[in-house]
């Protein structure tokens, strides 16, 4: 299933294709919460005014002021092996049945993995899926994680090998918006990545 804004999902195999488990629990993001807070506030975060490429356009002219206020409760925790995927997509933003919340901003906590990896041996994986025309991507599912990386692309790039990555590093914190952000899944060439994402929500506190 893929998220496709305003609290809807869709079953999208040519998106998406992995594993999860989907956690309900308000206590555990209100946890996880207390301890982005401190971070949210040094990254300008927290309280969003006048930041159109955020929240879009009707906002600003609004003259809202928005405030972090939790995460979402519904985590979801990913597995992907060799063959599954993300492919390039935006995310869609979530809000709540009352319609007093609103999610502009994903975050990712990695799980596993041991952050800056080989581009060498990144690229002579790939070459060698390429060589061989095989789709046998994981050679060792138990073995230290290759690939998996959060790839930020351009929308007129037409692969994952340009753009920005973002390496999988256990414990460690991915927050980007959902407006305007093209980002995929990269393939796993060894090893298996976990990861758990959810939204952060904010709240209409006053107008400017």
């Amino acid at each position: 299933m893929v998220n496709v804004g305003y609290g809807r999902q869709k079953l999208a195999l040519d998106t998406r294709n992995c594993r999860r488990i989907i956690y309900d629990s308000l206590v555990l993001a209100g946890r996880i919460f207390e301890r982005l807070l401190p971070f949210l506030k040094e990254c300008d975060i927290a309280t969003l005014s006048n930041r159109c490429l955020i929240t879009g356009l009707g906002s600003v002219k609004r003259g809202e002021v928005l405030t972090a206020t939790r995460l979402n409760e519904r985590l979801r925790f990913l597995k992907y092996e060799g063959g599954e995927y993300f492919k390039p997509h935006c995310d869609g933003m979530y809000m709540t049945p009352d319609h007093k919340e609103k999610s502009y901003f994903t975050m990712h906590l990695y799980l596993n993995g041991d952050g800056e990896q080989s581009t060498d041996e990144l690229l002579h994986e790939q070459n060698r899926m390429d060589m061989d025309n095989t789709t046998i991507i994981n050679k060792d599912p138990s073995a230290k994680l290759l690939g998996g990386a959060t790839s930020f692309l351009l929308c007129s790039m037409a692969t994952q090998n340009n753009g920005v990555k973002i390496f999988p590093k256990t414990g460690s914190v991915l927050i980007f918006q959902h407006n305007g952000l093209m980002h995929a899944g990269d393939d796993i060439f060894r090893g298996v990545k976990y990861t758990m994402r959810t939204d952060i929500m904010y709240r209409q506190e006053k107008h400017t």
